[in-house]
């Protein structure tokens, strides 16, 4: 019998399992299964929310959560939301990826209303063995080995490697408190030999991956075999069989394929194999349907809390408290309400008889005892409701509860009588405090919570010299950001009008990403560029840190995490080329900055361009070069002022020389279809290529087009969408007209803090 109470360290891992949901209906899960429930076979939106942590607890910051076109970013705490995002008919996929750690997968069925799923990211073990030679790579603590023959690794292309294979390893087995986060696929669902469905039921599996020194990837040469072995855990070896299935993990389908036997040998099972991700050893069983509800000390349904089933399967209450789950079928096994949700609450272990396959089975109702509750209101500068997460931290002993409110209004149910630390984490502004939980089945009333943030009001730079008296430039705030790039450099781009009515735009590096003071020097570490555009009098003016007798510094404040601040001071004395006759101009000033995401290396938009010179021209935007000035963003805001959500975008064609820049706006912040001009329009998108020297060709106008947003998460995750439509420029000398096409347009855009 597996011991549940033992597992109460789950619950660091687990942590906000109760969860305030929208409406969320029961049975959604589509099986092909003869005899099963009926499911519907629609495609459907879902709404996942979740928290990605390493084996310490601990959040990671940046991870990348993909659910069909869709990727989100964790931020410093590694909440993450997929809103709205549609996923095929019974079921999708979602990839979880950070770099230095192993990747993982989490099967999603199309529930409607909000998901609440953790995963574990784990970090490789590193070993090595010389190709030539080959090698036996043990992996502590579990003593498992790997056996590679000589020459058994190419490069991924086929062609021979030679030097030395790092083995990237993580190897887990059910005794491992972490064993269900850590486990691709989470819902266990397979394919036998015979492609028929299965459920997967595991005794142990590992991942293991081959690269070269430099991380790129290697593979197992054709007709060469690798011997694995897995262990079996010390609760099970008694029981396990002689031999038992094993199976690989497709990451395309999510799914665990079946495709050898595995042989007992003392406390591991062994076989070879042919190729390298995931491996796990345990017992293939036809899916029977296992139902049930759970409900608190008031006989109401408790959404969003955790049933465990058997030794490696888990599945969430809906909203309602009904569970519905797939389960081995012929097999007797142990459901439990665990306590893992830091609540408190749990339930007793329910032992299950075998269940026909294709049947399902009621279990009729697990009745918890009654959490505590605390509730409050998330709270803006005007007073309306903000949307966040709200965090119940009971310490390192107890874990943490929490819950992601789209309204600001929040019930939390807790632990009781403790002392706890209280966490609202919204875009702009975090905010923590003290408060205690009242006694059982007793709500406490937190009241209003204000997460107001105002950016600084001296958000402002002065110019002096070269003509300029006091030139003072309000920045906008829109137009204006922060990011750090791969080559250990900030990036600052500030946009702005002065009082007199020119354009100033100011870009600067400095090379860190902390808080300090960055002196400019001439070699290009640390420097600002100011141009200034005086459209009324045809002046345009480049002043630059680049040369000998500049000088300036940047005093970094605060920086802030992704859709945080940066704040800064920035003075000094710049000039204009010596051509341009060595023009100082002095700076001085204070910036209050939006963090953009860290910077990316692959393109997120392309469009496909006809007319005024493009044919068929496919144009794949992407961030610039570390060293551009082009902004190399792709972001956008909602501005409630006006209703209507601006998608900026400055950066790179990949495709050829040039860039793109511009702006596109629809009246909306959510999904849906938008037509131009009369809900959605676009103002000065331009496309810079080669064409005998370099042109730029700027759009004013848009005539006509459609723009489909398929997701629109809270800030921090990426709209998406397509567009197609029709724009036209004008030539400013001739008044000609010249319209290009654009359609196959894809929209990904980072969705920083509203306005």
């Amino acid at each position: 019998m597996v011991n549940y109470q033992s597992k109460i360290k789950v619950q660091y891992y687990f942590g906000l399992l109760l969860f305030v949901c929208s409406v969320f209906l029961v049975g959604c899960k589509k099986d092909n299964d003869e005899g099963g429930p009926n499911f519907p076979s629609t495609s459907e939106k879902v709404i996942v929310c979740g928290r990605i942590l390493n084996e310490w607890n601990s959040p990671i910051e940046n991870a990348e959560v993909t659910l069909g076109s869709t990727t989100v970013l964790t931020d410093a705490n590694g909440l993450y939301a997929l809103n709205q995002v549609a996923i095929p008919a019974d079921r999708g996929v979602i990839k979880v990826k950070k770099t230095g750690y192993i990747s993982n997968y989490i099967g999603v069925s199309a529930e409607q209303g909000i998901q609440y799923i953790n995963t574990i990211l784990p970090a490789a073990q590193n070993s090595y063995f010389q190709n030539g030679s080959g090698g036996t790579i043990t992996v502590n603590p579990s003593g498992c080995k790997l056996i590679f023959p000589p020459d058994a690794v190419v490069n991924e292309d086929g062609s021979p490697f030679s030097g030395q294979v790092l083995v990237q390893t993580d190897i887990s087995d059910i005794s491992d408190s972490l064993y269900r986060l850590k486990f691709p696929g989470s819902d266990r669902m397979a394919i036998d030999i015979q492609n028929s469905p299965q459920q997967f039921r595991t005794y142990s599996f590992a991942y293991i991956g081959l690269v070269t020194g430099a991380s790129v990837p290697l593979k197992m040469a054709p007709g060469k075999t690798a011997t694995i072995q897995l262990p079996i855990p010390s609760s099970q070896i008694s029981a396990a069989p002689a031999t038992t299935a094993l199976c690989s993990f497709n990451e395309q389908t999510g799914l665990w394929v079946e495709e050898t036997i595995a042989t007992k040998n003392g406390n591991f099972y062994e076989a070879t194999v042919s190729h390298f991700s995931f491996w796990g050893c345990g017992s293939l069983h036809s899916a029977a349907y296992l139902k049930g509800r759970v409900l608190d000390c008031n006989n109401n349904p408790i959404a969003n809390t955790l049933v465990f089933f058997d030794i490696d399967n888990y599945e969430f209450t809906n909203n309602d408290g009904y569970f519905i789950k797939r389960v081995p079928g012929n097999l007797s096994f142990q459901v439990v309400v665990p306590p893992a949700n830091s609540l408190g609450v749990f339930s007793q272990p329910f032992n299950i008889g075998p269940i026909t396959p294709g049947q399902q089975y009621d279990m009729g109702d697990i009745v918890l005892q009654c959490p505590a509750y605390l509730s409050g209101m998330m709270q803006d500068c005007n007073g309306s409701g903000a949307a966040g997460w709200v965090d119940v931290n009971y310490g390192s002993q107890f874990g943490f509860t929490g819950i992601y409110s789209t309204t600001g209004s929040f019930t939390v149910p807790v632990k009781s009588n403790m002392n706890v630390t209280m966490r609202y984490v919204t875009p702009t502004k975090i905010v923590t405090s003290a408060a205690s939980t009242p006694l059982p089945n007793v709500t406490a009333n937190l009241g209003n919570i204000s997460v107001c943030y105002i950016p600084d009001t001296a958000n402002t730079i002065t110019i002096n010299g070269a003509g300029f008296v006091n030139e003072t430039l309000t920045l906008d705030v829109t137009g204006s950001e922060a990011q750090y790039r791969q080559t250990g450099m900030t990036y600052l781009s500030l946009t702005g009008t002065t009082l007199q009515g020119k354009t100033v735009t100011i870009y600067a590096y400095f090379n860190g990403n902390s808080p300090g003071t960055y002196n400019c020097n001439s070699v290009q570490t640390n420097y600002i560029r100011v141009m200034v555009n005086d459209q009324v009098h045809s002046i345009f003016k480049s002043f630059s840190s680049e040369t000998p007798t500049s000088s300036c510094d940047m005093q970094i404040l605060t920086y802030g995490n992704e859709i945080g601040r940066l704040k800064a001071y920035l003075s000094g004395t710049l000039t204009t080329s010596a051509v341009n006759g060595s023009q100082p101009v002095t700076i001085s000033g204070k910036m209050d900055l939006a963090r953009l995401p860290d910077w990316r290396t692959s393109g997120l938009n392309a469009l496909t361009a006809n007319g005024d010179g493009f044919a068929n021209q496919t144009i794949s935007f992407d961030w610039c070069p570390a060293t551009s000035f082009f902004g190399g963003y792709i972001a956008g805001n909602y501005k409630s002022a006006t209703n209507e959500t601006v998608l900026k975008y400055a950066g790179c064609m990949s495709s050829s020389n040039g860039g793109f820049g511009g702006t596109l706006k629809f009246n909306g912040n959510t999904p849906g279809v938008y037509s131009a001009p009369s809900d959605f329009y676009s103002t000065s998108f331009h496309i810079r290529k080669e064409f005998n020297g370099v042109t730029t060709k700027k759009y004013d106008e848009l005539v006509s087009g459609t723009l489909t947003i398929n997701s629109y998460p809270p800030p921090g995750g990426y709209i998406t969408g397509t567009f197609s439509g029709i724009f036209k420029r004008t030539d400013p000398v001739t008044g000609q007209v010249y319209q290009v096409n654009v359609t196959n347009a894809s929209i990904s855009s980072w969705h920083y803090p509203d306005e």
